[in-house]
């Protein structure tokens, strides 16, 4: 899960629920990847709290007007002016909670909670804000009112969507994302699971509703609350359904969320800013050290081409240690392999783990290569790798030389190996610094190579030579 990130889209940390552990429970969550969060308010008495808790944990602000009790006591007009003073005094970057419930539907409170659900949506409108909508029970009534604002440029999400497809489909067209949290981890939500996994990409985000919407999995322990790193099986569960790596499913969720919440984004532009800065940085780095590498000179040790390459291992420590200690897909070592080489490695592109480097970003693969297990790579100085070329197992490819004089015995000498089209390497061969080998040649079981070899030869032994010449029926047509 290196580099996830995620968002809750609709939560309430500052309730007192939270009012011992807010910082680390989002301390918590940042460190597994929560890039932001939407920080929802239901009425007047909670916005100075929410603002300043939001500010100081670098979060998103919602006002909102909503009374979700079975008796609530709601006064539309005194709310509503509550609502458009917090829009002036804390700029909110979204207007939530609203919505009616079902419980409020055929009682004496339906008329007053239309009224401020109704008059919530215009000001959200007015002011340019998407929304947040509660619509349990009452999503016909909820649809009913946002078609009649279906000519303005609102948008929003459905919180905590439990309904049919139809009516996803339905909050989709008018232009809202759905809301999904812990739901997706039940097992008895048999009907939400079947609409999660069939909902288009791109119109779903997920939240947690803390400390509200306990999971499943905590509600034996009746002090449970649901917090901010419960995400993480949400996506899973999501990523489950959908058939995508939680990665994947992390990443569209994020898309979606700052698609329907664009001032989220602000919460996030300083990190993509250091972020790119870095990349940059990092980047040009990068290049500065294989142009050393690849010049051939004499690389001293503790020069910054030397340090950049003991940073390089690190990185191929820890994405060689991903490849090797867990199963994965052909799609998923693509993936691993691109990060790997710095580059995207082709579809045909195949390889059996384990695999190991210290550096990686030096290698360059052609199509249809297949690598064996136990293959090791050294490729400081280069190695390219042509089309249809077969690595067998434990193969070493070594790029670098020691000076042999004593007193410059830690600096390195890099020479780039080439490996040509529809080439054999047989199993335990050894490739020294400087070898080009031609297309079409085999090597042989055991052989270490330590001068160039001609297209279409077999070599073997140690050190290698020439054992014949492959026929012209042998040879690639």
């Amino acid at each position: 899960m290196s580099g996830m990130r995620f968002f809750d889209t609709h939560c309430h940390y500052a309730d007192n629920a939270f009012d011992a552990d807010i910082d680390l429970c989002v301390q918590k969550a940042r460190t597994a990847g929560l890039a932001g969060a939407l920080v929802c308010t239901c009425s007047g008495h909670e916005y100075e709290a929410a603002s300043a808790l939001a500010q100081r944990l670098n979060l998103s602000f919602a006002a909102g007007a909503f009374d979700f009790s079975s008796s609530p006591q709601i006064a539309p007009q005194r709310m509503l002016e509550q609502l458009s003073s917090a829009i002036d005094r804390f700029s909110p970057c979204a207007v939530g909670e609203i919505g009616i419930d079902g419980k409020h539907l055929k009682t004496e409170f339906e008329a007053p909670a239309l009224a401020l659900f109704t008059g919530a949506i215009e000001i959200a409108s007015d002011n340019n804000l998407p929304v947040s909508v509660h619509a349990r029970g009452a999503m016909h009534v909820i649809a009913r009112i946002l078609k009649a604002h279906a000519s303005t440029s609102l948008k929003g999400v459905i919180h905590a969507f439990n309904g049919s497809l139809e009516e996803a489909e339905i909050f989709v067209r008018l232009g809202f994302k759905l809301g999904f949290g812990s739901i997706l981890t039940n097992p008895a939500a048999k009907r939400a699971a079947r609409v999660f996994a069939a909902l288009r990409s791109g119109s779903w985000v997920i939240e947690t509703d803390a400390p509200f919407m306990v999971p499943c999995t905590k509600k034996m322990n009746p002090a449970a609350k649901s917090e901010p790193l419960d995400l993480i099986e949400t996506l899973k569960a999501a990523a489950a359904l959908r058939g995508i790596t939680i990665e994947a499913a992390a990443e569209e969720s994020s898309q979606a969320a700052l698609e329907v919440f664009p001032m989220l984004k602000t919460e996030i532009s300083s990190q993509k800013i250091l972020i790119r800065k870095l990349e940059a940085m990092q980047t040009e780095r990068l290049k500065s050290f294989l142009e050393a590498m690849n010049s051939g000179k004499e690389v001293h040790g503790g020069s910054p081409a030397h340090l950049c390459m003991h940073e390089l291992s690190q990185e191929a420590l820890r994405i060689t240690m991903q490849i090797n200690c867990s199963y994965h897909t052909p799609e998923e070592l693509r993936a691993l392999f691109s990060e790997l080489f710095g580059k995207p490695v082709d579809e045909t592109f195949a390889c059996f783990p384990p695999f190991y480097t210290d550096c990686g970003k030096n290698t360059t693969i052609g199509k249809n290569v297949f690598i064996n297990a136990g293959c090791k790579f050294q490729d400081q100085g280069g190695i390219t790798i042509g089309d249809g070329s077969l690595i067998g197992h434990n193969v070493v490819l070594a790029t670098l030389n020691h000076s042999l004089l004593e007193s410059k015995r830690a600096n390195l000498i890099p020479a780039p190996i080439h490996i040509g089209k529809n080439v054999w390497i047989g199993a335990n061969a050894v490739v020294l610094p400087g070898v080009s080998i031609g297309d079409g040649a085999v090597i042989g079981a055991g052989a270490v190579v330590t001068k160039n070899v001609e297209p279409n030869t077999v070599v073997g032994g140690v050190p290698a030579k020439v054992i014949r010449r492959l026929s012209p029926e042998e040879r690639a047509s």
